[in-house]
C-alpha cells in the first residue's frame, strides 16, 4: 500500500510574497503592453508625477481644490492616466466649475485604455461615467435673445468674453453664480446681471430702444431772389444794347449823311440816289429808338435796382406761394413802341 503524506501548509508570509509577486507580474505584463503601443515615461517622470498625485490628494483631502487641481493637471500631463483626470474633475466641481467638469468627466470617459490595463483605470472610466450622469442636471443654462431694432449690428458678450451671435436663442450651459452681459448698439449699450443657482434655467430678453432719428445737416436754402433785383439788371442789360445799337446805327446814319448831301444838293436827290435816302432814314429811326429805348430801360432798371435795396431778399419757403410773391411785389409793365415820327415808352412801374 501506497501511503499518503499531507503537503505541508505555506506560511502567510509565503502566501503574501507570492501574492505581491503576482502583482508584479501583471504590473509587468501591462506596463510592457503599454510600452508596445507607445513609449512610456521615463522612471524619474513616473516618480514626479506619482509624488505630485499623493500631493494633490492630500490638498483635498484639505478642500484646497484649487492648488490641488493644479497638481492633479500637471501630474496627468507627466504620464495621462484616467485616475488622475477624473480627480482633476473631481476638483473642478468642488470649485463650481461644472460646465468644465462635464466635458473633463467626458474626456476621461473617452480615453483609450488598453484591455490589459490596471483595473483602477477602468474603474475611472466607470466612475467618471456616473459622475457626469448626476452633474448634468445641475449645470444651469441661459437663453439668450436681442429685440427691437438692431441698427447695423449688436455685439454682445459674456463675462467680458464675446458671445456668438449663433448662440442667440439657444440654451447656453454656464456656471452657477454671478454672470454679466451687455449688448452694445452703435448709439445705445444694454446691460445686465444674471446670478443662476444650480440647474436653474433662465430666458433673458434685452430690447432695445428705437433708432434714434439722425437728423440730416442740409445746407441753408439760398435766399429767394428777388423779383425787383432780377428785373433791374434785365432792364440795365437791355438798356445797355440798346444804347449800344442806337450808338453804332448813329453812326452809320451820319456816315449816309455826309454821303447824300454830296450827291443831293438843296436835299433833291436824283432817282438813282432814293434808296440810298430810304436807307437813312431807317439808320435814321433805329437809331432813335435805340438811344431813347436803352434810356429807358437803363433808367427803369436803375430804379428797380434801388427799389430792391427796400425788399431785402429772405430765405426761399419750401413751396413758392404765388399770390403773396405777387402781393409783395406790384406788377410791372412796360411797353416800347417805335414810328417814324420817334418812339414811345409806356409802363406800370
Amino acid at each position: 500500500m501506497m501511503s499518503h503524506h499531507p503537503r505541508p501548509r505555506r506560511s502567510r508570509a509565503h502566501r503574501c510574497a507570492a501574492l505581491s509577486a503576482a502583482l508584479f507580474s501583471c504590473a509587468a505584463l501591462t506596463l510592457s503592453a503599454g510600452d508596445a503601443a507607445a513609449q512610456a515615461p521615463d522612471f524619474s517622470t513616473r516618480m514626479t508625477a506619482r509624488k505630485l498625485a499623493d500631493e494633490a490628494l492630500k490638498l483635498f483631502d484639505q478642500k484646497d481644490y484649487a492648488a490641488a487641481l493644479d497638481k492633479f493637471d500637471i501630474a496627468n500631463q507627466l504620464t495621462p492616466a484616467p485616475t488622475l483626470a477624473v480627480r482633476s474633475a473631481r476638483c473642478l466641481v468642488q470649485l463650481g466649475r461644472l460646465v468644465e467638469a462635464s466635458e473633463r468627466y467626458l474626456d476621461v470617459v473617452r480615453m483609450k485604455v488598453p484591455a490589459n490595463a490596471p483595473f483602477q483605470h477602468k474603474k475611472a472610466q466607470v466612475e467618471a461615467l456616473d459622475e457626469r450622469e448626476q452633474l448634468l442636471p445641475k449645470i444651469p443654462s441661459l437663453l439668450l435673445n436681442l429685440d427691437g431694432p438692431l441698427g447695423k449690428g449688436v455685439e454682445v458678450s459674456l463675462d467680458g468674453k464675446p458671445f456668438p451671435a449663433a448662440l442667440l436663442g439657444q440654451k447656453q450651459p454656464l456656471d452657477p453664480g454671478k454672470h454679466e452681459i451687455a449688448a452694445v448698439r452703435k448709439d445705445y449699450t444694454l446691460r445686465r446681471s444674471i446670478d443662476l443657482r444650480e440647474g436653474q434655467q433662465e430666458t433673458l430678453t434685452l430690447k432695445f430702444p428705437p433708432l434714434p432719428v439722425v437728423a440730416r445737416s442740409l445746407e441753408p436754402p439760398p435766399p429767394e431772389r428777388s423779383t425787383y433785383r432780377t428785373l433791374g439788371w434785365v432792364g440795365v442789360g437791355a438798356g445797355g444794347g440798346l444804347l449800344l445799337l442806337g450808338a453804332a446805327n448813329g453812326v452809320a446814319a451820319l456816315i449816309q449823311r455826309g454821303a447824300l448831301l454830296d450827291d443831293c444838293p438843296e436835299q433833291r436827290c436824283l432817282p438813282e440816289q432814293h434808296g440810298a435816302a430810304d436807307l437813312y432814314d431807317v439808320t435814321r429811326v433805329i437809331t432813335s429808338a435805340g438811344l431813347i429805348g436803352g434810356a429807358v430801360l437803363g433808367a427803369a432798371g436803375v430804379t428797380l435796382l434801388v427799389l430792391d435795396l427796400d425788399h431785402p431778399a429772405s430765405p426761399a419757403p419750401p413751396a413758392p406761394d404765388a399770390a403773396r410773391d405777387a402781393a409783395r411785389h406790384p406788377p410791372l409793365r412796360l411797353g416800347v413802341s417805335v414810328d417814324w415820327g420817334g418812339a414811345t415808352v409806356r409802363g406800370i412801374f
